[in-house]
């Protein structure tokens, strides 16, 4: 049995230190925010005993290897997101188990904490609790006593005391609780969380946070609908009721007419929107790679300025452990990401939480594949669009087999039709399952004015315009062009459209400048959209746009050479690398023969069907000269393998992206 020798915890009384702290925060200029994140104030002096201090920096081998989970604990999930300050001993983590992830101070009894802090007005302390199974030792009970007690300049009081056990079939239990601190509002205190109990128990503070209640907090909706095209939409001119919510919305919003993904594919376009770069200045490509952590992501500029993060996910190409969850106080994969009614569990998420955090300052990240083939979606819808030679309710994959190596297959008009039908019964299930309900909550909570709304999307969809299917190999308008909509604090901006170009890498800096956050716009490749909607302002005050969309060579695993778009205004210049024989090979069905460049006019052209390039040699080559001259990275970013690669290929399976033999490949 391992055994850890354990230092006391003792009380210390620092105040004087506390006062300096404070005073020096303020001769800083260090502007106060509505969240104070205990993690982020933990350094070296602030940890009084922990079992990872005793073995820290470099532990015996003997104790890891008699303990394997401790090594586990030890070298793995380190908490680095921006503002969260030093790790001292390892023990700031970034709690992942199964479809949760928290920001986390690991707490093996006997652990201390002591942070000094100050207690504004109308404050809540707020935490959970957490314990977490050792697999050496799986089928034994564990409990651990965790404790917070205050101690101020006068006295020294626990505020919360909760024993929380863990049954011997069960590898994880959380709780979370809210303590008032009416009666110490104002005061400089040290806060004391300690842990006592089974000292092989796994025991996790999981992101303690003092924040001041208020009903007039400002907050941010990132939505994301995973595989929406634009075209599909009302708002954006589509003839079929597919989306009355989101059209309701767009009255209230901003809508971009004219919005380019930087990827026709899940994993590097979320990344691009999160980081406000082009996949040549983050680096992420293919799905082994994430993201660097020289890049800095939406959520942890967000976090600067005491906003709580929590994202709700569909997983897979979106998983925390790809980069997405750094920022993020909580980064969540909902219940059932893949069911055919996976919108109506991430409303229901949604809901439950914002009845539970209405009164905080945040930023919510919601996802959901729910209109990703198979197109499955539930019987009144998956026929509400049905035509009468309709034969099929969902995409049969065994029947249609146009996935992979069949991606390039011709089918009848009427199975087409009957998939467009589908796709589009998708998009009005999750508009009234998910957005309908999310504006009305919003809305009873008295939260809608006060809220910045963002809806978008990653990729679209083809079907067989450009004589393929589905997403992941082309770089055509039906596949890179999505919805953009930003409902803006109180609706300003309602009701304009914009039809100038702008890009998903706008959609940060966008957000930053609405919340009054200072950011390095030098370091992005995205800008503010904020000038497009300013009175006053025509359009040559404004500088167009230029959107890089790319595709590399197997990319997602799928023979796929490397595609790269860019536009100069409305005209679209791409360069499309040949097929290697293997690749050709690889499918069943030849993909359409494609010239090394394409050009097209999309004002008189919006189809993409009439390459000027041979007709328009000079033109080629100026937009060739162009694309060279950009497309080169800025930043320090470096492709990097996830350490997560298996728990990567076993969810991409499951959402339909790999198939057997190409896992087999892949191990």
């Amino acid at each position: 049995m391992l055994k850890i020798s354990r230092t006391r915890s003792v009380f210390i009384n620092p105040f004087v230190l506390v006062s300096i702290l404070l005073a020096l925060s303020r001769c800083a200029g260090k502007e106060e925010v509505p969240l104070f994140r205990f993690i982020d104030h933990i350094g070296q002096k602030n940890v009084i005993s922990s079992p990872l201090k005793e073995i820290y920096p470099n532990p015996s081998p003997k104790i890891l290897e008699g303990s394997p989970s401790l090594a586990e604990l030890f070298n793995n999930f380190p908490l680095s997101d921006l503002g969260s300050g030093e790790n001292p001993f390892s023990v700031k983590k970034k709690l992942s188990v199964g479809n949760l992830e928290f920001n986390s101070l690991a707490a093996m009894p006997e652990s201390h904490f002591a942070v000094p802090s100050e207690i504004p007005l109308g404050s809540v302390l707020e935490f959970g609790c957490a314990l977490r199974n050792d697999k050496e030792r799986m089928g034994q009970p564990r409990n651990v006593v965790f404790q917070i007690i205050l101690e101020s300049e006068t006295s020294k009081k626990e505020i919360f005391m909760e024993t929380l056990g863990l049954p011997p079939d069960k590898t994880f239990k959380f709780v979370l609780r809210r303590v008032k601190l009416s009666s110490q509002e104002g005061q400089k205190a040290v806060f004391h969380f300690l842990t006592t109990g089974d000292s092989r128990a796994f025991g996790f503070w999981l992101h303690p946070v003092i924040y001041v209640a208020s009903s007039s907090r400002r907050n941010i909706i990132l939505i994301s609908l995973d595989t929406l095209r634009a075209d599909h939409l009302g708002c954006y001119g589509y003839g079929r009721p597919t989306s009355p919510n989101t059209d309701s919305l767009a009255r209230d919003s901003a809508v971009f007419l004219n919005t380019f993904a930087s990827s026709p594919w899940t994993l590097p376009s979320h990344v691009s929107i999160m980081t406000a770069l082009n996949t040549i200045n983050h680096q992420v490509y293919a799905r082994e790679n994430e993201l660097d952590s020289f890049v800095h992501t939406l959520a942890e500029f967000l976090k600067t300025k005491g906003y709580f993060n929590v994202a709700f996910t569909g997983g897979g190409y979106v998983s925390g452990f790809y980069g997405f969850d750094r920022g993020f106080d909580s980064y969540r994969v909902t219940a059932r990401p893949l069911a055919r009614d996976a919108a109506e569990d991430l409303y229901s998420e949604t809901s439950r939480w914002l009845e539970d955090n209405q009164d905080k300052s945040f930023f919510l990240f919601l996802h959901t594949y729910q209109i990703h083939d198979p197109y499955d979606s539930p019987e009144s819808y998956n026929k509400l669009f049905r035509e009468p030679s309709d034969a099929l309710t969902v995409m049969d994959e065994a029947r249609l087999g146009i996935y992979h190596a069949n991606r390039f297959r011709p089918l009848d008009e009427d199975t087409r039709r009957n998939l467009v039908n589908l796709y589009d019964g998708e998009i009005r299930h999750t508009d009234e399952a998910l957005i309908g309900p999310l504006l009305e909550k919003l809305r009873a909570l008295s939260l809608y004015d006060r809220t910045m709304i963002i809806l978008t999307s990653d990729h679209g969809e083809e079907f067989f315009e450009h004589k393929a299917w589905l997403h992941t190999h082309s770089v055509y308008n039906e596949v890179i062009k999505v919805p953009l909509l930003i409902k803006y604090f109180g609706s300003r901006y309602a009701g304009r459209k914009i039809e100038d170009i702008v890009r998903s890498v706008d959609i940060l800096p966008t957000i930053l400048e609405e919340a009054g956050i200072r950011y390095p716009k030098k370091n992005f490749d995205g800008q503010s959209l904020r000038e497009f909607l300013e009175e006053g302002r025509s359009r040559r005050d404004t500088k167009a746009r230029v959107f890089i969309s790319d595709l590399s060579s197997h990319g997602e695993g799928e023979h796929i050479p490397m595609k790269i778009a860019m536009n100069r205004g409305l005209i679209k210049f791409i360069v499309n690398e040949r097929y290697s024989p293997a690749d050709l090979k690889y499918f069943a069905f030849p993909p359409p023969r494609l010239a090394e460049t394409e050009v097209f006019d999309l004002s008189a052209d919006p189809g993409e069907r009439m390459n000027l390039a041979t007709a328009r040699p000079d033109l080629a080559r100026e937009l060739s000269k162009q694309l060279r001259s950009l497309y080169k990275q800025k930043t320090r970013a470096r492709s990097r393998t996830t350490t997560a690669t298996r728990t990567i290929l076993e969810a991409l399976k499951s959402l339909g992206y790999i198939q057997a033999s190409e896992e087999k490949k892949d191990r």
